[in-house]
C-alpha cells in the first residue's frame, strides 16, 4: 500500500521503480508484503491473503495498491518482470456492480475515507 501513485512521474521517478529498493517508494510504503515462491511453473497461482488496515491520516482517494512481480533465479539476482498500481478505491469497488445511483453517490463524495466507509 503506497501514498500516491508510484507510476506518476511526479510521485516517484521511473529509473527509481527499476532498482530492487527505489527509496522514493520505500518511504511512500504504508504497508508491504511478500508472497512465497512458486517454483517449477509458467502458470503460478498465488492463493495467499494479507488483511491491510487502512490508517487514519492518509486520504484514501491516494492509496495505491502496487504489485511487483519478479522471476526466481538460483544463483543471480531475482529479474523484475513488470509492475502495476490500482488505486485502493477502485480495487475495493471492482469487483462489486454498483448502479448509477451508487456511482454518483461515490462521487458526490468528497472525502476518500467516507466513500471506503460506504464501500464496506
Amino acid at each position: 500500500l503506497v501514498a500516491g501513485d508510484p507510476l506518476d512521474a511526479a510521485v516517484v521517478k521511473p529509473q527509481e521503480l527499476r532498482k530492487r529498493k527505489p527509496k522514493a517508494l520505500e518511504a511512500r510504503t504504508i504497508f508491504k508484503a511478500t508472497t512465497e515462491v512458486v517454483r517449477g511453473s509458467l502458470e503460478p497461482k498465488w492463493e495467499q491473503g494479507f488483511s491491510i488496515e487502512v490508517p487514519g491520516g492518509h486520504d484514501v482517494g491516494e492509496l495505491f495498491l502496487f504489485f511487483r512481480l519478479y522471476d526466481y533465479d538460483l544463483v543471480t539476482e531475482h529479474d523484475l518482470l513488470g509492475h502495476v498500481s490500482v488505486s485502493l478505491l477502485d480495487a475495493i469497488s471492482g469487483g462489486k456492480e454498483l448502479s448509477p445511483g451508487w456511482q454518483a453517490l461515490l462521487r458526490a463524495i468528497p472525502a476518500g475515507r467516507d466513500r471506503l466507509d460506504v464501500l464496506r
